[in-house]
């Protein structure tokens, strides 16, 4: 079956079924434990499959220290009166921020700069997190948002707490498992929303087995896969190009893929702070 024709059968049946549901999961999370992992080539190419479809579509670069999603885009850039530091500066409004991704008519980006300075991003805080995930949960149909595991930063467990759903992206290497496990020890000490991250793909560049069921079980998972790792993504990344727009994409991703976004659209049954939120309302 057609790529795209799979996609558009896989969104237009989750979100049917969804909206018949109290809640609708819009905000998705990838979290990497490590440069290199591959967090931000899923969040990319997940976004770019929600926007071909008709969605209006959000990337957040919440890496604000090193971002690179434009990176994915050809010939993008992040001009420095739209970079969120501008905003943590309060010198312009969230609504300021969104840039239009070429080549993408339903596609969005919210990132720092690559010239801005780490202390500027140091004026980040909750008021002004929480202001921003308000905004852009209202105006997207669907927020993807880059997240690197820095709990020392303030903003990390903010923009954490608007997530629905969140992936931990592993990259094999051998302390993977124990910064998971660092994670979910810090999100169980700070926050509620820890069910919501315990998720994990692996992101297989070799031949290693892995028990996803003993994974599944020693995390305490409600989700696991594997994507294998793919040798272009280097150089794929450098040119500007997507996974989806390659041709490169091989049948075992393109199957796990699918996977993960049927599971990232299907209706949790853990309670967020959101849903709570919205119950209250009801």
């Amino acid at each position: 079956m057609d790529f795209l024709k799979r996609t558009k059968q896989i969104i237009e049946l989750d979100i049917e079924r969804l909206l018949k549901d109290l809640y609708f999961c819009s905000n998705f999370g990838f979290i990497s434990l490590l440069n290199g992992a591959g967090a931000s080539t899923l969040a990319v190419n997940t976004a770019s499959l929600l926007s071909r479809q008709g969605k209006k579509v959000l990337l957040l670069d919440a890496n604000f220290h090193q971002p690179n999603l434009f990176h994915f885009f050809n010939g993008m850039s992040v001009p420095d009166e739209k970079s969120v530091s501008m905003y943590f500066a309060n010198k312009i409004t969230e609504k300021d921020l969104n840039l239009k991704v070429p080549g993408h008519e339903n596609l969005w980006l919210i990132s720092a700069s690559p010239t801005d300075r780490v202390d500027k991003i140091m004026h980040a805080n909750e008021e002004n997190i929480s202001r921003l995930m308000e905004y852009v949960s209202n105006t997207f149909d669907f927020v993807i948002a880059d997240i690197p595991y820095l709990p020392f930063a303030s903003w990390f467990l903010d923009i954490i707490e608007h997530m629905d759903k969140s992936v931990v992206v592993w990259d094999e290497q051998i302390d993977c498992g124990y910064k998971t496990m660092q994670l979910i020890d810090f999100l169980d000490e700070h926050s509620d929303c820890v069910n919501m991250m315990k998720n994990i793909v692996v992101n297989k560049k070799t031949k290693r087995a892995y028990e996803f069921d003993k994974i599944k079980s020693q995390y305490n998972c409600n989700f696991v896969c594997s994507i294998p790792y793919i040798e272009e993504m280097s150089e794929l990344k450098s040119n500007g190009e997507l996974i989806l727009d390659s041709g490169k994409m091989t049948r075992e991703f393109n199957n796990e893929f699918f996977t993960m976004i049927d599971y990232l659209l299907s209706n949790h049954k853990i309670s967020s702070r959101r849903e709570a939120q919205m119950l209250a309302n009801s």
